[in-house]
């Protein structure tokens, strides 16, 4: 039996669902009336269905432009955060290259070193 439903987003499983409700709704004589009412009963669930992905469209396009407002105020308060730290009140040494390792930790590794003489940079 050929399915007229022509929605892409039915599955397979929907397929064969909507064809196994109307052979049991034919009966085993083809009683077409139960068949006429199992189209009618499909039609409003079709048209409930499509309301839903209406209704869940519009959601989803509220909620993302919510969203976006949100992260816009949220912005907007720390705006005055963004700025540069002002170069005058900045300090920066040598430190030893233990800093380097990913098992190191503790304050040593901020402490200052003597940089050796053939560096150049002292």
């Amino acid at each position: 039996m050929e399915n007229p439903n022509t929605d892409p987003g039915r599955t397979p499983a929907e397929d064969a669902a909507e064809t196994a409700a109307r052979s049991a709704a034919q009966g085993a004589d083809g009683d077409r009336y139960a068949a006429n009412e199992l189209s009618v009963a499909e039609r409003q669930v079709n048209i409930l269905r499509d309301k839903l992905r209406h209704i869940d469209r519009q959601l989803a396009a509220a909620t993302q432009n919510n969203s976006k407002l949100v992260a816009t105020l949220e912005a907007a308060k720390v705006q005055h955060l963004l700025k540069p730290f002002p170069t005058d009140k900045m300090q920066a040494w040598p430190v030893s290259t233990e800093v380097n390792k990913v098992a190191a930790d503790g304050p040593h590794l901020l402490r200052p070193i003597a940089l050796p003489a053939n560096l150049g940079l002292a």
